[in-house]
């Protein structure tokens, strides 16, 4: 598992395989009526397997020290 954080974006994505092949996302599912500041998009593969979660609007929805460790982007 991997976190990576885009400051700028301030998007984080969680990895849940070491890596994602290109292709291999073939879903997405957004949630964003969650009652959370920021928004979560799901990462799915043919199988309907979760690949990943990407969360926008990161600062609001994670602790600093989880975005002071991620990898940054």
């Amino acid at each position: 598992m991997r976190l990576t954080y885009d400051s700028e974006a301030d998007a984080a994505y969680i990895e849940l395989p070491t890596t994602i092949g290109v292709g291999k996302s073939v879903r997405n599912i957004i949630l964003d009526d969650l009652p959370l500041k920021g928004s979560l998009i799901i990462d799915v593969d043919k199988d309907g397997h979760l690949l990943g979660i990407e969360i926008l609007g990161a600062a609001s929805v994670l602790p600093p020290e989880v975005l002071h460790d991620a990898d940054p982007l």
